[in-house]
């Protein structure tokens, strides 16, 4: 049995799902088992994965097309035999210490979730820093991929998986995940060292069209270079330098932050309570972000009323 059971949900986009497979081939850390799932995958997903002939990598193809990772990622988490468990998303990479940084700083603090700082790269290459608070502490107004997770199986049972994007009033079934997350256990820590790139197909139109991995492949080339990360880090702590003089104290923000406030404190997850006074219905970035990716929508099975924030 592996130390940790990395989960990656799939869906025919092989072009990207190598470097993310390679990312992990590459990790420091060697006591893994990487489960992938593809959601219902034509053929050329499982030839790639049969390519790397590792026998640390575990296929498994659904019969039937769930339409977004919440399904795959619990059948990952019923094949993982880990004591720990990491999530990968198909299109994001991981730094060779990724593993190793986060197992050190989860063994030593004792939490049951720790996650690296949100690096994301766009389209253009352009990288951007998420948000996290002054205590390295989770809170739910932070938005954080589960690409960067590392969390006991414990918990990842203890919740029952992920919640479908249909039954959620949150954005994303993964903030879901983290906001229950939240609720159940005592803390959920930042580790201040940036160890993986978040390459969101959210911010790439038709990425399950145009079938492109070439920016994939130069990330992960660069990556490998001992000064790359120092360069990256030094981008942003410019790039946010600049943006802080250009935005001033900002008073609609500062408001937006202290109505965030309240709902985190009466145990509420703001994008939730957004969306539902908004009347928006379950599931509706779910319906959003697969069209922006050239993907048709997914069925619904009856509408439902909106009772009650999530």
């Amino acid at each position: 049995m592996p130390r940790v059971s990395i989960i990656t949900a799939t869906y025919n986009r092989p072009e990207v799902l190598r470097w993310a497979i390679e990312s992990v081939r590459r990790q420091t850390f060697t006591d893994w088992e990487h489960v992938i799932v593809g959601d219902a995958c034509d053929s050329e997903t499982e030839a790639l994965i049969r390519s790397f002939d590792d026998p640390r990598l575990r296929y498994v193809n659904r019969e039937r097309n769930f339409g977004e990772q919440s399904g795959p990622n619990n059948d990952g988490l019923r094949l993982a035999t880990g004591e720990l468990i990491a999530y990968l998303n198909h299109d994001d990479l991981w730094f060779a210490d990724h593993l190793a940084t986060l197992i050190a700083a989860r063994d030593r603090l004792g939490a049951e979730l720790v996650y690296a700082p949100p690096i994301n790269v766009d389209a253009a290459g352009v990288p951007t820093c998420g948000a996290t608070s002054a205590k390295l502490r989770y809170d739910p107004s932070h938005f954080v991929p589960a690409s960067l997770w590392l969390l006991t199986r414990e918990l990842a049972v203890k919740l029952r998986g992920w919640r479908a994007a249909r039954d959620i009033h949150a954005t994303n079934p993964s903030q879901d995940f983290l906001m229950r997350a939240w609720r159940k256990t005592k803390f959920i820590v930042c580790v201040p060292h940036v160890t993986a790139l978040v390459l969101a197909s959210g911010g790439r139109p038709g990425a399950y069209v145009i079938r492109d991995g070439s920016q994939h492949a130069a990330l992960f080339a660069s990556m490998a270079d001992q000064a790359f990360r120092e360069q990256l880090l030094t981008r942003l702590a410019l790039d946010a330098s600049r943006e802080a003089a250009r935005r001033g104290a900002g008073i609609g923000t500062s408001a937006n932050r202290a109505a965030e406030r309240v709902l985190i404190a009466a145990r509420l997850h703001p994008d939730a309570v957004r969306n539902f006074v908004m009347r928006r219905p379950k599931g509706h970035w779910i319906d959003y972000l697969r069209a922006f990716r050239g993907l048709a929508p997914l069925p619904r099975e009856g509408k439902k009323k909106n009772e009650a924030v999530d």
